[in-house]
């Protein structure tokens, strides 16, 4: 099927057509073409004979994969007034969905940015017994609001 009346039917709500990707993990999506550009794919990463259940599962990825970048398309466009999907609405989605799933830092980094941390002295503990509390400014149950009953108005509105 042609990825643009797929991407159609989806958006259409047409659930014969578009049933792999509604769902993919509730049954085996066997798209021949997409079955060889993954063992292609698997190939050049020196993956010679994948087995069914692999190329099953990340068939099923490539499809809840498409699933959510052009729902996440489809928001940017209606968003933006427009009921055509263009490429910047796909790069964009794409962008998000990046941000998304992004990589853990290195132990690397970690080790750096806990360097950096831990370089700056902790604040003195004070010395006196009982329970340490922050000042009252920061407290949630201190007053956030002051009463002038000096000024003229407030008295005449008490009277």
């Amino acid at each position: 099927m042609d990825p643009s009346v797929a991407a159609q039917a989806f958006f259409d709500g047409d659930e014969s057509s578009s049933s792999a990707i509604e769902n993919p993990a509730s049954k085996t999506v066997s798209d021949p073409l997409l079955i060889d550009d993954l063992k292609h794919i698997l190939n050049s990463l020196s993956i010679n004979s994948p087995s069914a259940e692999l190329l099953s599962y990340l068939s099923a990825f490539c499809h809840s994969q498409c699933q959510s970048i052009l729902s996440l398309s489809r928001d940017f466009a209606l968003h933006a007034g427009r009921s055509v999907l263009s490429p910047e609405d796909i790069e964009l989605a794409t962008q998000q969905i990046n941000l998304m799933t992004c990589e853990p830092p290195t132990r690397e980094t970690l080790a750096q940015l806990a360097r950096k941390v831990n370089s700056r002295p902790m604040p003195i503990v004070p010395q006196r017994a009982g329970i340490i509390l922050p000042p009252k400014r920061f407290t949630l149950l201190n007053e956030n609001f002051d009463v002038n009953l000096e000024s003229s108005e407030t008295l005449a509105l008490i009277d």
